[in-house]
């Protein structure tokens, strides 16, 4: 059961970094790197956030999985006291 587990995230580790080399767009290899992260994990839905550099807030890109609908409402949420933010620090 583990070796297999292995060998399924190897594969799309491998078919997302091939994916980014025949890719120039980024959109479309954020959009299959959700997709299949939100597929290897098992989870309902997955979001990505990308931090904008004027204004510092993490703004909405992509959602995938069966409920990334409920995700999407949110635009932009601002960095001061995130998680990331403390991160970054």
């Amino acid at each position: 059961m583990l070796n297999s587990l292995k060998t399924k995230e190897l594969e799309a580790l491998i078919h997302v970094s091939k994916t980014i080399i025949a890719y120039l767009d980024l959109d479309t290899a954020l959009e299959l790197i959700m997709s299949v992260t939100t597929d290897v994990m098992k989870v309902e839905a997955s979001s990505l956030f990308l931090i904008d550099d004027e204004t510092g807030e993490l703004l909405f890109h992509i959602a995938r999985g069966e409920k990334a609908d409920i995700v999407k409402p949110v635009d932009a949420v601002t960095l001061q006291n995130t998680v990331i933010k403390l991160i970054g620090e």
